[in-house]
């Protein structure tokens, strides 16, 4: 059994920041910086579009990847440490977490510290495209709730992993407290909703994070 840690990589986070926030200039993105209130309602920056309007991002990354493609990401639809029994990916109308798009990314490095990032590659996807995907793939009907949905798949059942095709499948983790039940979604399905991608590497990169403040 795994027991999820949330606090053990926040250095390695800061350096990832530190890392999109050069890139994100770079690009001429205006954006800010959640506060702590914000980040623990997953939000983890704002981007201002050419018409002032606001992006909600919450940044996913995977930094013990770094020596390896990271194939997929998991989406959170269940989760039992919360009062709802819902994770931050379930669709039903919640006032907590204020994510409406989401930014992956795949980063590669030369060390498991991060001492030298060599690629970064940034995928932004809006929330609900991706959720209604995901719910017309698992066969969600109206009336029925996301936590319903993934017992429907698991009740009565000693299977932890569902195919549900070739760029989904659904997961449920032996992790405490959370025990979630996972979307998790191919890097090629995630790239098809991208609303912006763009992959940063070699002297690009290198001369984006050389860059003093």
């Amino acid at each position: 059994m795994d027991y999820s840690d949330r606090f053990s990589d926040i250095e390695l986070n800061r350096k990832v920041e530190n890392v999109l926030d050069k890139i994100y200039k770079s690009e001429g993105i205006r954006y800010v910086r959640s506060c702590h209130q914000d980040d623990l309602r997953g939000v983890d920056l704002y981007i201002f579009s050419p018409n002032d309007c606001s992006l909600i991002i919450d940044e996913k990354c995977a930094t013990k990847y770094w020596d390896k493609e990271l194939s997929t990401y998991s989406l959170e639809l269940k989760c039992d440490s919360t009062k709802t029994g819902l994770g931050w990916f379930a669709p039903e109308e919640n006032d907590y977490y204020l994510t409406l798009q989401y930014m992956f990314i795949w980063l590669r490095a030369n060390d498991p510290n991060l001492s030298e990032i060599t690629s970064v590659e940034l995928a932004l996807v809006d929330k609900y495209a991706l959720q209604q995907y995901v719910l017309s793939e698992l066969g969600s009907r109206p009336g029925l709730s996301t936590e319903k949905l993934c017992d429907e798949y698991f009740s009565g059942s000693d299977r932890n992993r569902i195919v549900i095709n070739s760029d989904l499948r659904l997961v449920r983790s032996e992790i405490a407290p959370e025990w979630p039940v996972n979307a998790v979604l191919s890097k090629k399905k995630i790239k098809e909703f991208a609303i912006w991608h763009k992959l940063f590497k070699g002297e690009n990169l290198q001369s984006i994070i050389s860059t003093i403040e």
